[in-house]
């Protein structure tokens, strides 16, 4: 590589004059008899190892004709060296340029699943509008050799089509790329195709175009699948192609497969055909998308079998729709639960944004080997086993409910993130976060008496308090360039933390708002992508009309302090009882307290008293306007407690003067679970920081020996365990076992009256 090459010889030119003592004049270099043998064999080893790289690494060309002899591909592909191109910047990004955009992808895939031979030979056509003037086609490859001689470029006119000459053909391994450069430039608004002839992996990674297995039950024979899981960065394991969320295209997919095997993809079967190059297989031709991301496309070949959810009384889209869930034969009967309430959780979904479903089905798929818990490829959902089989003889409720969870999750996702992508992988929780806050709303819809809003707060709120008081912990919103950063990001903090400041802004704008505002932003956006200054935005405008939020308060004013910056504050109510009022100030709150930040939110101020206790007003009576503090007035007197932070919708802890603090536990059995649970976690919370003395914590959780509610004893056992780890090896270790010993032994005295007395009845 020039740009190497040249700056390696001025290093030793400048080493020769330091090493030898000689000065360099301006019109050359004079150096000993030795150092001009040792450039010499230097050059000369440097030509003998660029031949072999070249001799060795450069791909052949092979015929641009489908033959089956392609099942021969050799297992490992040769790349060519990292060559950085001369109209490329050299930074730390890994992005494609905007030079050109796809329009439409025609994919003709064939897959060998065989044990001897998993890989695949495939063709695609990708039409191209050209944006700005280049003399290349830059588009993502990973795992996958191009068959240079296929490559052709054409101009695409109304009357004659023109070809384009490809000159060179250039690797970014590091950047997985693939650029095909060209004799000409492509000109502005023109329209072009790139048809690639490629060869591929089905690999065993779980990632891009991937093999599973399973053993027949009744014959012990090992069968083969082949399925693909695209995101975040992977469908350019399975295809070239622009693979990232923003280059959004149409694609007509086509599948071959052996005769006793069947395929699914995004949309519907078109209609199959014969294969004449392999005798025994059959083409499976499926009807277009509508604009999606690569991340979104996937596929199957298997042998899977299927069962039609039923889809009486439902409104969905249209009376064609199918609704269908696919698994091993024997397992089939465990896909019962989730095609029962997948329709009606779809159905909520149109209802609760007001869009229909704009696919003509949707199937969901349990895989035998799957990386996550499942991924929403649209129309095409897939699961992990154990996220979508339920059997009612042998699994435990918690499965049931994983099950209802995971389906609602993904089912969401149908919308934000597929409907509206986020335009980069920084915006992730716009889709992860909202599906996750979405996902819980569609699975009360089906399973109410399980109080899953409530439960949200215990799943995710409270956990990622916990996670997000680290010094480690990042932005919901984080810029992320390479893949690896991308993947890492897919965490709880993107999740959880996401999802719950979405559920306080549905809290502080008000339902009604909040949903108006979903909608407008989803039909805006729909078919394309956002960023999540375009939701803030339409947002703001619905709150304003609404007269929910102020007019001198945006919604991107407010959430930018939540999304943008690290952590969460913790709200300090200090009271006056003499002129009944409180001091009310923020700081980030941080379990090693000693780190001071000046860190500020838009803190959304809920509160009720013991006077007239009021716990289903969420909507802020005032806000902390990203300032340190404000005050407080009109409270009671010193005999009524008064409490913060009303059913923990803010994403922030609250702490106390201590004679609240003694108020509240008074009265700690006559507040509601949720509030017990959260004055327990935070209590806890607080005296691991250093901020509450422990004192004030054990007596609060002192006041379980009588509580029989899951929520409180959840957050006081996730806290209790953390406080057991820190004081294993101090003094005060033994007293802490004692007190926590007397907790549990009351827990079950009253576990065991109740279950006596309901044995009883």
């Amino acid at each position: 590589m020039t740009g190497r090459r040249a700056t390696a010889t001025t290093d030793l030119q400048a080493a020769n004059c330091i090493d030898y003592g000689k000065q360099c004049s301006r019109k050359g270099y004079f150096i000993s008899r030795k150092a001009a043998v040792l450039i010499a064999v230097v050059y000369i080893c440097s030509l003998v190892l660029t031949g072999l790289l070249v001799f060795y690494c450069v791909p052949r060309s092979s015929s641009s004709k489908l033959q089956a002899s392609d099942t021969n591909l050799a297992r490992t592909f040769r790349m060519r060296p990292q060559v950085t191109l001369p109209y490329q910047k050299t930074h730390s990004s890994n992005r494609l340029t905007t030079h050109t955009i796809p329009t439409h992808y025609r994919i003709q895939l064939v897959p060998f699943i065989m044990e001897d031979n998993f890989t695949t030979s495939g063709e695609v056509w990708i039409t191209l509008k050209c944006l700005e003037a280049a003399d290349n086609i830059t588009l993502n490859i990973n795992d996958i050799e191009v068959q240079e001689s296929s490559v052709k470029v054409t101009q695409l006119h109304p009357k004659k089509d023109l070809s384009i000459q490809v000159v060179d053909h250039v690797y970014n391994t590091d950047a997985q790329t693939y650029s095909s450069i060209l004799d000409q430039q492509l000109m502005p608004g023109g329209q072009y195709e790139l048809y690639i002839k490629f060869m591929g992996h089905i690999n065993d990674h779980l990632q891009g175009f991937y093999r599973s297995s399973y053993f027949d039950p009744e014959t012990g024979q090992k069968r083969w699948l082949a399925s693909t899981q695209f995101s975040p960065t992977d469908a350019r394991r399975a295809f070239p192609c622009f693979d990232e969320p923003a280059f959004k295209a149409r694609f007509t997919v086509s599948l071959a497969r052996s005769a006793n095997l069947s395929s699914l993809s995004n949309m519907p079967l078109n209609f199959t055909e014969p294969m004449s190059e392999i005798p025994g297989w059959e083409w499976d031709h499926y009807n277009e998308t509508v604009p999606m991301s690569t991340y979104l496309v996937a596929f199957i070949i298997s042998d899977l079998h299927s069962l039609d959810a039923t889809m009486t009384n439902l409104s969905i889209s249209e009376d064609s729709f199918r609704f269908t869930v696919w698994a091993r034969e024997f397992a089939l009967p465990q896909t019962s639960y989730a095609a029962r309430i997948g329709p009606r959780i779809l159905h909520y979904l149109e209802t609760y944004f007001n869009i229909p479903f704009p696919l003509p089905k949707q199937d969901m798929v349990a895989l035998p080997d799957f990386g996550f818990s499942a991924m929403e490829n649209w129309g095409l959902i897939t699961f992990r086993e154990s996220a979508l089989l339920y059997d009612a003889n042998i699994s435990t409720e918690v499965n049931k409910e994983r099950v209802a969870e995971v389906v609602s999750h993904e089912l969401a996702h149908q919308w934000f993130g597929n409907l509206v992508t986020p335009w980069w992988w920084n915006d992730l929780w716009l889709k992860e976060g909202f599906a996750t806050f979405i996902g819980y709303q569609g699975l009360h819809h089906v399973e109410p008496s399980w109080r899953n809003k409530d439960q949200f707060i215990r799943d995710h709120l409270q956990e990622v308090l916990m996670l997000d008081a680290l010094e480690s912990s990042h932005p919901i919103s984080v810029p992320v360039q390479h893949t690896d950063q991308i993947r890492e990001i897919f965490d709880r903090v993107s999740y959880c933390k996401g999802a719950s400041v979405i559920r306080m802004m549905n809290h502080f704008l008000g339902e009604e708002t909040f949903k108006r505002g979903l909608t407008n932003y989803l039909e805006v956006h729909k078919f394309s992508n956002a960023r999540q200054d375009d939701l803030w935005q339409q947002l703001t405008l619905q709150a304003h009309q609404d007269g929910s939020l102020p007019l001198h308060m945006t919604v991107k004013e407010i959430m930018d302090t939540w999304t943008l910056q690290t952590g969460y504050p913790v709200v300090t109510v200090t009271r006056n009882y003499l002129n009944v009022s409180a001091y009310i100030s923020q700081e980030r709150f941080l379990l090693s307290s000693n780190t001071i930040t000046n860190a500020t939110w838009w803190v959304p101020l809920t509160f009720t008293t013991q006077e007239a206790p009021d716990f289903n007003m969420t909507q802020p009576q005032l806000w902390l306007e990203n300032v340190q503090s404000t005050v407080v007035e009109g409270l009671p007197g010193n005999t009524s407690w008064v409490l913060f932070n009303v059913h923990e919708t803010g994403f922030y802890r609250v702490n106390y003067d201590h004679a609240n603090w003694r108020l509240l536990i008074s009265s700690f059995q006559q507040l509601p679970d949720v509030t017990r649970a959260q004055l327990l976690d935070d209590s806890l919370n607080l005296a691991l920081s250093g901020r509450l003395e422990y004192r004030i914590a054990m007596d609060l959780t002192s006041q379980l020996i009588t509580d029989v509610e899951y929520l409180p004893w959840s957050a006081a056992l996730t806290a209790l365990e953390h406080l057991d780890t820190m004081l294993a090896l101090t003094p005060a270790y033994g007293n802490f076992k004692v007190c926590e010993a007397g907790i549990r032994r009351g827990i079950l005295t009253s576990f065991s009256v109740a279950y006596f007395s309901f044995t009883s009845n």
